[in-house]
């Protein structure tokens, strides 16, 4: 499944290889999602996609007879996860000093 966001999401300038991003949690139906991503809610809807989506990768080196480089399909993807309304901020009361 691929996960459709608008916006941009920003980090402090570390790579974004083994970062958390969020709690995805899914409603009954497993047809609505919700995305918690710091202090904000994300809610989603799961479509199909027209077409399906490849993910592919090159294969080290290339075949020295034919000079080409092979790939290797890693996933097809037939669904996504829309995000597309903006996030909702979450506010918690802080309790007054007694």
């Amino acid at each position: 499944m691929m996960i459709e966001m608008q916006g941009t999401i920003e980090n402090s300038g570390k790579p974004l290889s083994d970062e958390v991003l969020g709690s995805l949690s899914w409603r009954r139906d497993d047809n609505e999602a919700l995305l918690l991503v710091g202090h904000h809610l994300l809610e989603g809807k799961v479509s199909e996609l027209e077409k399906p989506f490849l993910v592919v990768r090159p294969t080290p080196g290339e075949d020295i007879h034919t000079k080409q480089r092979t790939m290797t399909i890693d996933a097809v993807i037939k669904r996504r996860l829309v995000f597309k309304n903006r996030p909702k901020p979450l506010v918690t009361q802080l309790s007054s000093p007694s």
